[in-house]
């Protein structure tokens, strides 16, 4: 999944939760101090949300920041992390960062 297409699936997801909850875009981009077009952007992916702005719409539509982000957790095949192309032998075994990717990798299969 490229840039791009991160921003349009989690403005998909920003949407259909916003739809689900009854909340229309208006009243979201009054919260947020933001323009109706502004929402109408993100939601098509066209405006990048910052961190801060994710965790307000979060917030607002009562939803853990993880269910508005796209599925990008990369995998490790072969001794790689595919999409960060960092080869987890360069790490203690014991390292978190490995053991988390390792866990996440298999519930992810």
């Amino acid at each position: 999944m490229n840039e791009n297409q991160f921003f349009i699936n989690l403005g998909a997801n920003i949407s259909s939760i916003r739809i689900k909850k009854g909340i229309n875009q208006d009243d979201l981009a009054k919260f947020l101090d933001l323009s109706r077009p502004s929402i109408v952007n993100i939601e098509k992916g066209k405006q990048k949300p910052s961190i801060y702005t994710l965790i307000l719409i979060a917030n607002y539509l009562m939803v853990d920041i993880k269910d508005l982000l796209p599925e990008v957790i990369p995998a490790i095949e072969r001794g790689n992390i595919i999409g960060v192309g960092i080869d987890p032998s360069i790490f203690s075994q014991d390292r978190d960062f490995v053991k988390f990717m390792r866990i996440v990798s298999k519930n992810n299969k």
